[in-house]
């Protein structure tokens, strides 16, 4: 894999994975260390196009980061990155965010990064889950610049659908006897 598009593969997985629900976690910091490992069925590299497309059970991974598609498109526009676009029934990304085993995980029929807008897309059954917290919708959209997260319904009936885990405060026993029993 070429070294631009290797380091740009590197940043895209990392801003889904660090950027989608809970802005404040971060991925493992060993990951962007690990190498790139793709597997796929068949790997064709256009140079005229600055196309590489990988198809048939492709799976991308570094360190704990898995992304998992039918098929995943590189472009490149004037050698650099341009985009990254992974399709699948559905194409899936999860991440280890922290040594206590928290995982990140998205899902959709499309997963695409653009590096000009600096935009990552899940289109078409799109979810991304994290720590009990679940959006779904038919688009997510995350502006990296901007931190921003916008969910977009079909506008045929469907919406958009957030939960959010209800927080337990633990108060230990002890804490209330010893307020009874002075």
């Amino acid at each position: 894999m070429p070294v631009n598009i290797r380091r740009h593969l590197q940043a895209l997985v990392l801003l889904i994975a660090t950027s989608t629900i809970s802005l404040s976690s971060a991925a493992l910091p060993d990951d962007v260390n690990q190498p790139v490992r793709v597997e796929a069925d068949s790997a064709v590299r256009d140079e005229s196009r600055g196309q590489t497309i990988y198809s048939g059970d492709v799976k991308i991974s570094q360190g704990s980061l898995v992304i998992s598609a039918d098929s995943i498109v590189i472009l490149e526009l004037n050698s650099e990155l341009n985009s990254i676009v992974a399709n699948g029934e559905p194409a899936t990304l999860s991440q280890q965010l922290n040594l206590a085993g928290e995982r990140v995980y998205a899902s959709a029929q499309k997963i695409e990064y653009n590096v000009t807008t600096a935009a990552v897309e899940l289109t078409d059954e799109a979810q991304l889950t994290q720590g009990g917290s679940k959006i779904s919708s038919q688009q997510i959209t995350y502006n990296v610049r901007d931190q921003i997260i916008n969910a977009q319904s079909a506008g045929t009936g469907s919406r958009v659908e957030m939960v959010i885990p209800a927080k337990v405060i633990a108060q230990p026993d002890s804490a209330s006897n010893e307020q009874e029993n002075p």
